[in-house]
């Protein structure tokens, strides 16, 4: 059985894939930039690769929910590089109180009602980083993995919905390391746009994908604490009917297959 076979058999019963795929990608990374596996965090090394800066200069920090103080300049400026074009004044900031106790508040729910996620977070997820003046309530980048940015809006929410929105951003990690294993839209429709229900806008598949993929997780983990949004389960239907015939490879069709039987 090829790797990509064990994770779909992975995927089909229902697991998480984080913990099959990430060992390989952080040994990948530290090879690619010579410097120990051990020796660097996953974020820190993939921050280091994509930035092109030495893996020393990379520091993240050992808190969960980190502090601007936390984080190396280098850090910082990378964030920002990368969330700046749709947000131009995005900054790291520190957690207010209000936020950082419901969000410890959201990790205890998903601990409580989910320990197979939780124990993902705990080893996976280096640090939540606050960020102001963001359009979002929380974000990941492929650059980032392991990061997951909390912006303006999740002061909105409640602790369940900001679990809710955590498990979202623990999705899109997942996808961005299956997307590593093998091609999800077939090239020469990587810019075909389509409406995405999701965001109420035309989005390339892999955008679609990803709203799709965010959404399973989401249904999945909210039939966990019987609070089904049933918003988010039509929108994930809406979703994979929205895909054309050749946009994805077959690879990725198992994965909206998958999605949606495990949820409907």
């Amino acid at each position: 059985m090829s790797f990509a076979d064990r994770v779909l058999s992975e995927l089909e019963q229902g697991q998480w894939t984080l913990s099959s795929i990430a060992p390989s990608f952080q040994r990948r990374l530290a090879g690619e930039i010579k410097t120990s596996a051990s020796e660097k965090n996953i974020s820190e090394l993939c921050m280091s690769f994509y930035g092109k800066t030495q893996p020393q200069l990379m520091t993240v920090g050992n808190r969960k929910v980190a502090s601007a103080d936390d984080l190396s300049s280098e850090v910082k400026n990378l964030i920002q590089k990368i969330l700046r074009p749709d947000n131009p004044n995005a900054e790291i900031i520190n957690f207010e109180p209000q936020l950082s106790e419901k969000l410890n508040t959201a990790l205890k729910l998903i601990g409580l009602t989910t320990p197979t996620t939780s124990e993902l977070i705990k080893k996976l997820v280096t640090a939540f980083i606050r960020v102001d003046s963001v359009i979002f309530r929380s974000a990941s980048h492929p650059h980032l993995f392991g990061l997951i940015l909390i912006g303006d809006k999740a002061n909105e929410l409640t602790a369940e919905e900001l679990a809710v929105s955590v498990v979202h951003e623990l999705a899109h990690q997942e996808l961005f390391l299956i997307n590593l294993l093998d091609r999800l839209v077939n090239q020469t429709f990587d810019y075909h746009e389509v409406h995405a229900p999701f965001q109420g806008v035309k989005r390339p598949p892999i955008g679609r994908l990803h709203s799709l993929w965010a959404l399973y997780r989401m249904v999945e983990f909210q039939m966990n604490i019987n609070n089904v949004n049933q918003k988010h389960k039509m929108l994930l239907r809406e979703n994979a009917q929205a895909f054309e015939d050749q946009e994805l490879t077959p690879f990725a069709k198992r994965l909206v297959e998958i999605a949606v039987r495990r949820v409907s």
